[in-house]
């Protein structure tokens, strides 16, 4: 079967389209929109909410005639909601982030490592990837395993490969060899003098999925402090498993909504 690929249109194409197609009522005076956002943006998000169902092949029926002034107010709402939301996701993700590096530091400053923590992880790692247990490991204690609601069970293949895929990221990044993954100034200065980048550094450039993976190898107890951090609860106060199941799935539970952020 051959694939058909959706043709690229110019603005004014675009507009056309819009009419005759998706029975939008959009002029040439809309045209700087088009210009401000792809076409993608403004309408794909709300096709369900305009169209009238799907036909037996599955795309959409259009029958009703429908204003692009009616798109521009869902566009509002969205970018209202995105102006908010974002600034608290980002804040969240700072502190996320600088608990995971405050903690495993720690772990290395205290471990057999302790002259060379901050880029003990190269070490630590390499052991790991060279078919070492993790067991004894600093950065991935809990490589093994993951977070059921009945305890920490071991984790399937796929996720153990993700995991160990993030700490050759981590390496990879840390000596140089970051080929296909992003890094900084900063990190290329400290490989360039020192030879490997401290870790610290190295956590500056990793996503949210990136936190999240390298929170679910840590042990119980590194997990606890982490979440402690978070949601600025006292040391005494009891946590409970659905407040780490929040950090790894990130949506669960309060720690966005009840921590101060900023």
């Amino acid at each position: 079967m051959e694939c058909v690929y959706k043709k690229f249109r110019l603005v004014n194409e675009q507009i056309d389209y819009l009419r005759k197609y998706k029975k939008i009522s959009v002029t040439h005076d809309d045209e700087p929109y088009f210009t401000e956002r792809n076409y993608i943006e403004l309408i794909n998000p709300y096709k369900e909410l305009i169209c009238s169902g799907r036909d037996k092949n599955g795309n959409h029926i259009y029958k009703n005639q429908i204003g692009f002034s009616s798109i521009l107010e869902l566009s509002k709402i969205d970018d209202y909601i995105c102006d908010r939301l974002f600034p608290l996701i980002r804040s969240f993700e700072k502190r996320f982030r600088n608990a995971i590096v405050h903690e495993v530091c720690t772990n290395f400053l205290n471990s057999k490592y302790t002259d060379k923590f901050g880029i003990a992880y190269v070490t630590d790692i390499a052991t790991i990837l060279d078919g070492g247990e993790s067991e004894g490991s600093v950065i991935a204690p809990n490589l093994k395993y993951v977070l059921t609601r009945n305890g920490y069970n071991p984790d399937d293949e796929n996720r153990i490969h993700n995991k160990k895929s993030l700490l050759n990221k981590l390496l990879q990044i840390g000596t140089g060899n970051q080929t296909g993954y992003k890094t900084n100034r900063l990190i290329q200065n400290a490989v360039k003098s020192q030879g490997i980048a401290p870790f610290w550094l190295i956590a500056s450039v990793l996503d949210f999925g990136d936190l999240q993976l390298l929170f679910s190898m840590q042990e119980k107890s590194v997990q606890e402090r982490i979440i402690q951090f978070l949601k600025e609860a006292e040391k005494s106060q009891p946590l409970s498993t659905r407040d780490i199941f929040g950090a790894l799935n990130f949506g669960e539970v309060p720690t966005l909504t009840s921590c101060t952020l900023g």
